[in-house]
């Protein structure tokens, strides 16, 4: 059973502008999470339709088509005439009775061949988005690692003029501030109706060097939103581990110490190799923590915490 639709035309329009001769749906108004406005709506599905979330709810982008069109849900299936499921042009939609619908759906071998090349389309956002295509949408800062959307950007990275102004008005020039719950920077930017979510450390690696970094990146400060060039480098998985904060159930506020309920003495560890070596117990925190940070200065080098 089809889940109920219950976004009316007028809400439609109101959030998303659908263009007819493309297909494509572009948000009006911004989610909150990250697709803003201007940003091409929609990501692919494993069916091959485009799915366009509206009111926190997800829609097959061909229905939301056909009602943005003729301002009522479709009563039947809606099928595409050219049997490519997420071309949404107006003129490739028709009205289809169930068993029309189930004929123009038949898993034909060149039917099947158009669902993979659909799914391929899809891949992570690194390899998405290009070098070219952002540095042309976004500046760097190496001192102050400031983040900023270009004060303009051509009309050719948009869906449309339409687009290309309403993101003009409400972005060019400004700082990219958004950030995700741990503290990173995030750069939304839409390629192929598809918006993919890069996090600014990475962004500024690949705009500093002319290529996305093969490893992880380490804020040497431990700052998630300190994204200066000096404050950046690369680092294997283990070292990104190593050079971190105490965690929230830390509460010695040194990482690897804590208090012995038994003796009421503090502990120092550390982890090397998925193994916990002791590296004694100490009278007070202070004593502690330094032979901690001695461990960490000879195990983890400059990837070891700075104090």
């Amino acid at each position: 059973m089809r889940k109920r639709e219950d976004v009316t035309a007028k809400e439609l329009r109101r959030l998303l502008h659908y263009d007819p001769l493309t297909g494509i749906f572009t948000r009006l108004v911004g989610t909150g999470k990250g697709a803003h406005v201007g940003a091409a709506a929609g990501t692919m599905n494993g069916q091959g339709y485009m799915l366009v979330s509206v009111k926190c709810r997800q829609y097959r982008a061909h229905r939301l088509a056909w009602l943005y069109m003729t301002g009522s849900w479709p009563q039947h299936e809606v099928g595409h005439r050219n049997g490519k499921r997420d071309d949404n042009r107006w003129e490739n939609l028709f009205d289809a009775p169930p068993t029309q619908h189930r004929e123009s759906t038949k898993r034909t071998p060149e039917r099947r061949a158009m669902l993979d090349a659909a799914r391929q389309r899809a891949c992570p956002p690194e390899q998405a988005v290009t070098i070219e295509k952002l540095r042309l949408r976004v500046s760097y800062n190496p001192d102050t690692g400031e983040l900023r959307w270009r004060a303009s950007v051509p009309v050719s990275e948009f869906v449309d003029e339409h687009a290309a102004r309403i993101w003009h008005g409400k972005f060019a020039g400004k700082p990219i501030a958004k950030r995700n719950p741990k503290g990173y920077v995030i750069v939304s930017i839409s390629v192929d109706l598809k918006t993919h979510y890069l996090q600014g450390h990475r962004v500024a690696w690949a705009l500093m060097t002319g290529s996305w970094p093969e490893q992880q990146i380490d804020h040497a400060n431990c700052d998630p939103g300190d994204n200066r060039w000096s404050n950046l480098r690369q680092a294997t998985h283990q070292q990104n581990q190593w050079n971190r904060m105490p965690g929230v159930r830390n509460t010695s506020g040194v990482r690897g110490v804590h208090r012995s309920k038994s003796t009421g003495k503090w502990v120092a560890q550390i982890g090397i190799d998925r193994r916990t070596r002791h590296l004694g117990a100490f009278d007070d925190l202070s004593s502690a923590a330094a032979a901690r940070r001695q461990a960490e200065l000879a195990q983890f080098g400059k990837f070891a915490p700075q104090l």
